[in-house]
């Protein structure tokens, strides 16, 4: 397979009153007076053979002669050619100013060389303009200047040999013989509705066009820059169309969201500037009917407290009839109208409803509220976003995107519905063999000092087999490393440990000696939680105030 060198020839303008175009308008200059030759419009068009260079040249008196040089990065002369205007050297037609040379890669060593151009009238005028950009010669695949950059591979036998350049951040290819002009950025359209209320699903989509054409195969990306938040990346379809459904947050920030399309491409290819739209979110919706006042008093000088979870108890039994049976029409936010995390632990439809509410910022006296009343909302009470670490297993299933699980065989770890402290499942060892164990471990993140809290029980042989955690010591075994074991018959037990800010790892684990298998040979491990923790005189106090008919959190 023969293959040719292909030359490659980039244009960087070191003076002020230059203006560059690849492939369209090059230096210009615009001395009406002067009576040297004026030089301007430089274009460069490539093909597998040779490259072709053109310019403008015009004299009053006449052009005598034109050319280039290729220089070294010393400065010394390489080789030099002669530019005709003769309709035969790439120029496009006698006569008519504009000047050619075909240049091809046998006529100059391999290497990269700064370029000359210049012109002479007929009286011996010169005009010369130094250093006008940058000849690649050879087999050399890119070539960087002043902000561009020229890629190209060539193969005689290769039909879809591209030619490519990188310009303010934006990567152009094109095929052999291309002119530049037909270089079109893409279009990118976006489409949003006018506002979103929580739980819904709104539609979002954009279109991507290249000169009216539709790019299909190509990655788009949706932002709410408001929340900084990736929405979704999605691939156009045939139409140039990326389309998804979206449902905001329960802590999406109520207002205004700066929605951004963008299209980076998939390798070598365009990147057009950010499209966006504004949409109108409202996360508190403007259906419920009631709400009340907590007032939030930090009581931790000298300290602001940073999703901090906050104990409120609600009495719910007075709002019956207010309310849907569940509670899951009861939420809170912020004065400011963002939602705010929460989880409701227990004793819905009594007097001492507990939620657990994540509060981002507290100082001093902050305000927050709880809506409810209204049929049709959903509940957004989460564990897992509301407390720094929680796993209840109610899932029916190990989430192993958000625990670790390891041990002899797998699959580790699993729930139990036969032997849960509350609700429909608790989780535990598999059943593994003698001299085995199994494990879940999980890292997390802590502003502040905070407690771990959870509830374990086993069945195993006594004083040989345990259940087993630790912190901060993932090598810990059932014999050495570990913070507390238990083994026998133990029922449901309530642990309580307090942890240092900082990262901390979580480990629980289930190990066996050599020999014997007792009870359910099982370690069970259920209601996991790890929270933000101040001493008692320290931790904020709150007071809830009366009930209030709600209008609208926006205009309140």
């Amino acid at each position: 397979m023969s293959k040719y060198s292909l030359l490659l020839i980039m244009f960087c303008i070191s003076t002020a009153t230059a203006v560059l175009a690849f492939g369209g308008v090059g230096p210009s200059f615009e001395i009406s007076d002067d009576p040297l030759p004026q030089i301007s419009n430089i274009t460069i068009t490539s093909d597998v053979l040779s490259t072709i260079i053109t310019a403008n040249i015009q004299d009053t008196s006449g052009v005598a002669s034109a050319g280039l040089i290729l220089k070294d990065n010393e400065g010394v002369e390489i080789s030099s050619y002669v530019l005709f205007d003769d309709g035969a050297h790439g120029d496009s037609g006698s006569a008519d100013s504009i000047y050619g040379a075909f240049i091809f890669p046998s006529e100059c060593p391999d290497g990269i060389y700064s370029f000359d151009i210049f012109a002479q009238d007929v009286f011996g005028n010169e005009r010369y303009l130094s250093d006008v950009g940058t000849m690649a010669c050879g087999d050399i695949s890119c070539v960087s200047n002043s902000g561009y950059t020229i890629c190209a591979t060539v193969d005689q036998e290769v039909s879809a040999f591209q030619n490519c350049v990188q310009a303010e951040g934006r990567t152009i290819c094109i095929t052999p013989g291309t002119s530049s002009s037909g270089l079109i950025e893409p279009s990118l359209s976006l489409s949003v509705p006018a506002a979103s209320q929580s739980g819904g699903q709104v539609s979002i989509s954009a279109t991507l066009l290249q000169g009216g054409s539709p790019l299909a195969g190509k990655i788009v990306t949706f932002t709410d820059e408001k929340d900084g938040v990736e929405m979704a990346s999605i691939t156009t379809n045939a139409s140039g169309i990326a389309a998804f459904s979206y449902a905001f947050p329960f802590s999406t920030m109520i207002g205004d969201h700066t929605i951004a399309a963008s299209f980076a491409g998939d390798g070598i290819t365009y990147t057009p500037a950010n499209d966006s739209k504004i949409i109108f979110v409202d996360t508190a919706r403007n259906t419920f009917h009631y709400r009340r006042e907590i007032r939030v008093q930090n009581n931790y000088p000298g300290h602001d407290l940073i999703d901090y979870q906050l104990p409120i108890i609600i009495n719910t039994a007075e709002m019956a009839g207010k309310i849907q049976p569940t509670c899951d029409d009861i939420m809170f936010n912020e004065i400011g109208g963002q939602g705010l995390e929460y989880y409701l632990d227990s004793g819905c439809g009594t007097a001492e409803t507990l939620f657990w509410v994540k509060n981002p910022y507290i100082s001093g006296s902050t305000i927050i509220y709880v809506y409810y009343g209204d049929p049709s909302f959903s509940s957004f009470s989460s564990g897992k976003n509301t407390f720094d670490l929680f796993e209840d297993w109610e899932s029916g299933a190990l989430d192993t995107s958000y625990w670790t699980a390891g041990g002899s065989t797998s699959p580790y770890w699993q729930t139990y519905s036969s032997t849960r402290y509350q609700g429909s499942y608790s989780g535990g060892n598999n059943n593994i063999g003698d001299d085995q164990q199994s494990w879940i471990k999980k890292t997390i993140n802590l502003g502040m000092q905070a407690v771990l809290e959870f509830y374990w029980s086993v069945g195993s042989e006594p004083n040989y087999d345990y259940l087993y955690y630790c912190i901060n010591n993932d090598s810990c075994t059932r014999s050495a490393g570990y913070i507390s074991r238990i083994s026998d018959n133990v029922p449901w037990t309530p642990v309580s440990r307090p942890l240092a800010a900082g990262q901390t790892s979580i480990k629980f684990a289930y190990a066996k000696d050599g020999s014997d298998s007792w009870w359910s040979d099982t370690g069970y491990i259920d209601s996991v939680r790890v929270r933000k923790y101040l001493e008692p005189a320290l931790q904020p106090t709150y007071e809830l105030g009366a009930e209030e008919p709600f209008l609208n959190p926006l205009f309140w």
